[in-house]
């Protein structure tokens, strides 16, 4: 008997054991009620990262706290916790919690939505092909709508997001364009369809350039050139070009065109900035615009015709910039043999001239050298002011020193106070021994 009551005294004693310690497991164990109280708590955030990474915690509660860092736009301790799972407890997390993250999707605060984005974001990332391309396929859905109010919500803004799509974001940048009605939500699409940088994209996007600028001839709208200016196909540029050239079509949307034409320039349009530039009857806008856009297609096609107008005095400078920016330290011998120095200079013509010799090197320097012996003085001046950019310290010791003492006046070059060659030569001597030296090429670029 006394050994039944000892034996019934044991069970008990076992069953309060078990009861106590289930009881103080449940304590201690982490549920979504505990999420959501540290939520609301100092460090709780924290906590919460830190059950999210343990496996020990059950999967549901885990989704649960993945949800909640997410919705508290705690995206770096987010990171870090996954950081610290195994590679297939971390997928098996993503896989468990996509549909709960799909959700946030559907709730009207677009902070909450921004949230779901930046998180799939970050997923693009894991080496999972099954996991990025789910991701994916949900971020392109998300932008496909109400893209004006998405573009730059949560951290990361749509340029950052749909650039890492590259090709796949194709459709969803033509859908957007399509829906925006306003021209800076159509700017930015073009802005991102520019930095993708990809045919694929640009084609998509200028089918639909292509259809609104039929439907448009001749009344276009100032917005789409707007928009034009930074991603287009061929198609678009040759249709842009036929515009600029009907005169039929009104003036003013005619040069902004044509302005459109100078962003992205293309030698599709050379003929047509090349037919506009050499009629001197032409209206001088078109012409500035067409050299200007010769210039920066910078193709050697021009120098046939360019060299001719360098003693045109309205285009001058213009064609000067072309023909340096296209031929380099090749150019300069036919600006200055073709620029007329006998006519009046003034204080812009050598500011031109210095703005446009900056942009050589120093294998410019003995062309300029040569024109130090120029009869005219204008020729001489802007020998010298080249030179102040792209000739050495022996040039200038062997060369420039010998002028000090010419007492020739650069006229116009102080404006109405006059200013001898001698003063231009030492100022220019003392700018290139302030300089200081060029490092010498790496091998790479010597080659």
């Amino acid at each position: 008997m006394h050994e039944r009551r000892l034996f019934m005294c044991s069970r008990m004693m076992l069953a309060a054991i078990a009861v106590l310690f289930a009881w103080i497991v449940s304590g201690c164990a982490v549920t979504q009620d505990k999420i959501d109280t540290w939520a609301d708590s100092v460090g709780g955030e924290a906590r919460i990262a830190e059950a999210v990474a343990d496996p020990g915690v059950d999967m549901p509660v885990r989704v649960y706290g993945m949800i909640k860092l997410i919705k508290i736009e705690q995206f770096d301790l987010l990171v870090s916790s996954m950081k610290k799972m195994e590679q297939a407890q971390r997928l098996l997390l993503i896989k468990n919690s996509a549909s709960d993250i799909g959700k946030l999707f559907q709730v009207p605060d677009i902070k909450v939505q921004a949230a779901a984005k930046d998180t799939l974001f970050l997923f693009l990332s894991m080496e999972n092909k099954a996991v990025q391309d789910s991701s994916k396929a949900m971020l392109l859905n998300w932008y496909k709508t109400n893209f004006k109010d998405k573009y730059g919500a949560g951290r990361y803004s749509a340029s950052n997001v749909l650039k890492e799509m590259g090709d796949d974001a194709a459709d969803t940048l033509a859908q957007a364009m399509k829906d925006s009605k306003d021209t800076q939500t159509r700017v930015k699409i073009a802005k991102i369809v520019e930095s993708i940088a990809s045919p694929k994209v640009v084609e998509k996007v200028s089918d639909l350039f292509v259809t609104w600028l039929n439907e448009q001839t001749p009344n276009l709208d100032p917005g789409l050139l707007q928009v034009l200016c930074f991603a287009r196909d061929d198609r678009v540029t040759q249709m842009l070009n036929h515009y600029v050239v009907n005169k039929d079509n009104p003036y003013k949307l005619r040069l902004e065109a044509m302005n459109t034409l100078t962003f992205h320039p293309s030698k599709l349009s050379l003929p047509m900035a090349i037919k506009l530039f050499i009629d001197k009857r032409g209206d001088m806008d078109f012409r500035a615009y067409s050299v200007d856009l010769i210039k920066k297609i910078g193709d050697r096609e021009a120098l046939k015709y360019l060299p001719a107008f360098l003693k045109e005095e309205a285009v001058k400078w213009a064609t000067s910039g072309a023909i340096l920016k296209i031929d380099g330290a090749n150019g300069v011998d036919t600006v200055l043999k073709g620029i007329n120095p006998k006519v009046k200079f003034v204080r812009d013509d050598y500011d031109i001239a210095r703005r446009q010799f900056k942009e050589l090197g120093p294998d410019a320097a003995p062309v300029f050298e040569k024109y130090l012996k120029a009869k005219h003085v204008p020729l001489v001046a802007m020998a010298l002011i080249g030179l102040q950019y792209t000739g050495d310290k022996a040039l200038a010791e062997k060369s420039i020193k010998p002028l000090f003492e010419d007492k020739r006046d650069v006229k116009g070059y102080m404006y109405d106070k006059p200013y001898a060659l001698g003063q231009l030569a030492k100022a220019v001597y003392g700018a290139i021994q302030k300089r200081p030296p060029q490092k010498p090429a790496k091998a790479e670029e010597r080659k």
